[in-house]
């Protein structure tokens, strides 16, 4: 098992990235005593003339991404991704991504598709460069390694909870838009005592059929699936159903031109008890100045601040209002 040395300090920090119109991208690392010692990223997108994923990368200096997981092959998550994959994975990285069937890749773009075919040659070319490919379904181990410092071991540990096998096999897809989010990863996180849930674009039908088992434990952090869609208001029934509490932070990215988030979904969030509900863009038409947002959000896995868990909010990123009735 991989171990990273720590002295001083062990923390996981985790930005949520968006912008203005749409897209979705997360990047996270864990930090020993300041440095980013493991780079994580799920998704990716960007516009024509910003590219936050980029932008925090080269912030803390990163040159190789240790863990990289596409979640599902729609634009909003996938948009920028294959640059990424060119400058910053190794044979030592672990790319994650859902078993698209044959039949279904003349559903996506020009840039899915290019992912696919590198892919493909990781598989049967001897001059690409290798990794290692990981094709996750509900209840997978994707990665695991411990932080050793301080006469104490923390494990860190990354586990999919979708698709789900079941409906993937069952063929329960119709629209195009159901055959991208039927696909969709969800992950959870966990390290020393915190347990975060990332849930991609994972719908209603798939989160009916979460395993108990998969979410037995209090989740401190969820980004809520979907961007805050009707179509994936069922987790937080789900989680309330297993007597969980609710985690200390939900944070959504936006897809304005689906006017999502929808506020009943957020409102759903709210009324669980969630301690704080951010976005990655006000919903407001107008307020938006910088064109991204990043919900940046440190976990103190050592417990050694006043505050375990702190957010800092970048760009455009805000904290949600509930909508007053009447």
């Amino acid at each position: 098992m991989r171990k990273l040395f720590f002295e001083d300090s062990l923390k996981l920090e985790l930005n949520v990235i968006g912008y203005h119109d749409q897209g979705e991208s997360i990047v996270f690392f864990i930090k020993t005593d300041g440095i980013a010692a493991y780079t994580g990223l799920v998704d990716c997108y960007k516009t024509e003339d910003q590219n936050a994923v980029k932008m925090v990368l080269e912030k803390e200096q990163v040159e190789k991404i240790d863990f990289m997981c596409w979640t599902h092959p729609h634009d909003d998550h996938t948009l920028g991704l294959e640059k990424i994959w060119e400058q910053y994975c190794t044979k030592d990285t672990c790319f994650c991504c859902t078993d698209i069937i044959q039949a279904d890749l003349d559903l996506y773009s020009e840039e899915a598709k290019l992912l696919f075919q590198n892919i493909r040659g990781i598989h049967t070319s001897s001059k690409r460069k290798k990794m290692r490919i990981m094709y996750l379904k509900d209840s997978t181990q994707a990665e695991r390694l411990l932080c050793v410092g301080n006469t104490k071991k923390y494990e860190f540990r990354i586990q999919s909870f979708a698709p789900n096998s079941a409906i993937l096999g069952e063929r329960l897809i119709g629209s195009r838009d159901q055959q991208g989010n039927a696909y969709s990863i969800g992950l959870f996180l966990f390290f020393g005592q915190y347990s975060i849930m990332l849930a991609g674009d994972v719908e209603n039908q798939t989160i009916r059929r979460i395993a108990d088992g998969d979410i037995e434990y209090p989740v401190d952090y969820i980004k809520i699936p979907h961007h805050g869609s009707k179509s994936a208001s069922f987790l937080p029934d789900k989680m309330r159903g297993l007597n969980l509490l609710a985690p200390d932070i939900a944070a959504t990215t936006l897809f304005r031109i689906h006017s999502l988030p929808e506020e009943q979904v957020l409102a759903k969030y709210d009324n669980w008890g969630c301690g704080e509900i951010y976005l990655t863009g006000n919903m407001e038409k107008g307020k938006d100045t910088v064109g991204y947002g990043i919900v940046k959000t440190t976990f103190d896995i050592l417990e050694q601040n006043e505050y375990d868990i702190e957010t800092e909010l970048i760009g455009d990123a805000a904290v949600y209002q509930k909508k007053m009735a009447g």
